[in-house]
């Protein structure tokens, strides 16, 4: 799948989340590098997004805690995150959603968070840019 730009996939992965019903839901963005692309998706969703150590965080009433990213952060960096969220918030749903991602992470993504939502799963994956026209 190639997206002609970002806002092309973010478009789509906010699409995929109302498609899912996740109402009662709290956005949030991991790196700065993940800021803008997580804030067209909160856009199309017409909710606030916050950086996940937003102490705002700690207030939320959300079920699901649901962390946007465009891709290119590593599986490790995900697992550090979802798991500080299950410790801290045991009775949320933590939700996954990046727009590609490499299909030999995939089942490590879905160990990671309760839930995973992407659009397309890459064998050949090397970098974001390939699925990219306008990168």
């Amino acid at each position: 799948m190639i997206f002609k730009n970002f806002s092309e996939s973010a478009q789509l992965l906010a699409q995929k989340i109302k498609d899912e019903e996740f109402t009662s839901s709290a956005l949030f963005y991991l790196n700065f590098e993940s800021k803008d692309f997580a804030a067209l998706v909160a856009k199309d969703l017409n909710q606030p997004i916050s950086l996940l150590e937003d102490p705002n965080l700690l207030t939320t009433d959300s079920k699901y805690l649901i962390i946007i990213d465009r891709g290119d952060t590593l599986a490790e960096e995900y697992n550090e995150f979802t798991d500080i969220l299950h410790q801290k918030f045991p009775n949320k749903e933590v939700v996954l959603a990046i727009p590609v991602i490499p299909t030999a992470e995939e089942d490590t993504l879905k160990k990671a968070a309760d839930i995973l939502l992407c659009l397309h799963s890459e064998p050949n994956f090397f970098s974001i840019n390939q699925f990219y026209q306008e990168y």
